[in-house]
């Protein structure tokens, strides 16, 4: 069973802020004691005491980065091809029609097919 109690609706409630749960973190770690026993003596719930450590580690903390900026090279197409266009028909056929082919007759291709 959990060691925190519901909070009743008429509780009160303590917001702590990001100082003194850094205090409370370390005051635990010197005394030796568990955090559970540590969170008896000061109110604390063990869970949110354990939340405060993970979310509070120094490799959580944000890294200073250096602004500035980057060179970068645009590579050209994979292929010098020009595009096409490709239809799957639900009859299971593929058409890969060549960029520059008659749409008219592309039209009538697909209707074709279709019908069949």
């Amino acid at each position: 069973m959990s060691s925190c109690k519901t909070l009743e609706r008429n509780s009160a409630i303590t917001l702590r802020n990001l100082e003194e749960k850094r205090r409370l973190l370390m005051l635990q770690k010197r005394s030796g004691k568990s955090v559970s026993a540590f969170g008896r003596e000061h109110g604390l719930c063990e869970q949110t005491f354990c939340y405060w450590r993970g979310r509070l580690r120094p490799e959580r903390a944000a890294k200073p980065t250096e602004a500035g900026f980057a060179e970068v090279a645009v590579a050209p197409p994979a292929t010098s091809a020009p595009l096409g266009l490709a239809v799957y028909l639900p009859t299971g056929v593929t058409l890969e029609i060549a960029a520059g082919a008659d749409a008219l007759w592309v039209g009538q291709l697909i209707r074709e097919l279709q019908g069949s």
